[in-house]
């Protein structure tokens, strides 16, 4: 009998040209691990690495997200500043005011602001001998000792016995080493304060570099009286108790 291309017996499949055996090999995966058998070693590490890793990721974010809501919401402006920028607003017109700002902005470093605010309290009034010795003070912490002298005498000139400014140009006055000018600068207040030991100590100085060393010797005694603790007014008496 003969077979067609597609019948079969029971041992063989026949094709026309092909011979097949009837159990033909059948490719197969190798077996995983069987049920319940251990992991490799390697598995829990990197399980715990990917946790450790997603966990920092997600403090990352929230980290960055609650950064940027407190930079939003931050006023860098010290209290101080902000209570006397509301006073200023309250009373526009009161010199005092201004100077009060001026303060707190020197204090919080603001040099440039605090020039400003003293120069709109001296445009509500002139007189305010506190804003002309403001202005030089910061003048000179800028490094502006020509102008800062300027404000001084603009300060003198109002109040020749204003002790902060007479001591501010004596000071100046040391550095330069014009000591005439520091006499002319601290003597009328030195006299009109006769309590303040540095202002005898600034014009003993003067009166020292000026040839007047018994009188600079009376000056350095009452400076050391008025001040104890100043070192330099007691250095001045010592190099001069001999003097007669």
């Amino acid at each position: 009998m003969t077979l067609g291309p597609f019948e079969h017996n029971a041992g063989t499949l026949q094709f026309p040209h092909h011979r097949v055996p009837a159990r033909a090999a059948v490719a197969t995966m190798p077996a995983g691990p069987a049920s319940g058998a251990p992991l490799p070693v390697w598995v829990v590490p990197l399980l715990v690495s990917l946790f450790a890793l997603s966990i920092l990721m997600v403090g990352a974010f929230t980290w960055e997200w609650a950064d940027a809501r407190l930079q939003a919401n931050w006023d860098p402006t010290p209290p101080a500043v902000s209570a006397a920028e509301a006073r200023v607003t309250a009373e526009p017109t009161d010199p005092g005011a201004l100077i009060t700002l001026a303060h707190e902005y020197r204090r919080a470093g603001m040099l440039t602001e605090a020039l400003e605010s003293n120069r709109r309290a001296l445009e509500l009034d002139a007189n305010e001998v506190a804003a002309h010795y403001n202005i030089g003070s910061i003048l000179r912490e800028m490094g502006d000792d020509t102008a800062a002298e300027v404000a001084f005498w603009d300060a003198l000139e109002i109040d020749p016995v204003y002790a902060s400014a007479s001591i501010a140009l004596g000071e100046l006055y040391i550095d330069r080493g014009h000591y005439r000018s520091l006499l002319v600068a601290v003597t009328p207040a030195a006299k009109a304060h006769p309590e303040d030991g540095e202002l005898q100590y600034l014009r003993a100085v003067g009166l020292e570099h000026t040839g007047k060393k018994r009188e600079a010797l009376d000056g350095y005694w009452r400076a050391m009286e008025r001040a104890p603790g100043l070192a330099d007014a007691r250095a001045g008496y010592e190099r001069l108790k001999g003097v007669r």
